[in-house]
């Protein structure tokens, strides 16, 4: 189950909730609130759960989820609009304008351009220098961005490029 971003040329898919276990075959999946309080993909004939989020929540007492226009599935209190989880904070392997970034934000390559599963390439802020990324490979890091302030506006040129085209 992902995100289509139907404006890029060609469509592609933005963000996958199952990457580690992806559907077989013509299975057909839903996202579901269930009493737990998490939102889950599962199977539509069998009810298997094939994704959850990793969020500790009481009920799903007035709960909702919602695809804002930007791309980022918003799982919220349907009263009080409080922002539960989000895919943003979850990304797989792009890097969508609203994001946010932070020492959390790793971005992981797909296994091949048709499976979704992890792959083996990840960006990620580097844990030995602060406001430093990395491009990595396993342990074999590939590409260190210049230092910068941590602001999205005062991020060096190559990084915002990179980051607003990476594929």
């Amino acid at each position: 189950m992902g995100i289509w971003h139907h404006m890029s040329k060609p469509p592609r898919v933005v963000w996958v909730a199952n990457r580690e276990n992806p559907f077989s075959g013509t299975s057909i999946g839903v996202f579901a609130i269930k009493k737990d309080g998490k939102l889950k993909v599962l199977a539509e004939i069998n009810g298997a759960v094939h994704w959850s989020t990793d969020i500790e929540t009481p009920s799903s007492k007035d709960r909702m989820v919602k695809l804002m226009d930007y791309g980022n599935l918003v799982l919220s209190g349907n009263r009080s609009e409080e922002i539960i989880w989000e895919s943003f904070r979850n990304p797989t392997d792009i890097f969508l304008p609203g994001m946010k970034m932070n020492e959390s934000l790793i971005l992981t390559s797909w296994l091949s351009p048709i499976d979704a599963t992890p792959g083996n390439y990840t960006f990620k802020l580097d844990q030995e220098k602060e406001y430093q990324y990395i491009i990595s490979q396993i342990l074999y890091v590939h590409w260190y961005s210049e230092d910068w302030d941590g602001t999205f506006d005062e991020m060096p040129e190559a990084t915002r490029s990179l980051l607003s085209k990476i594929s």
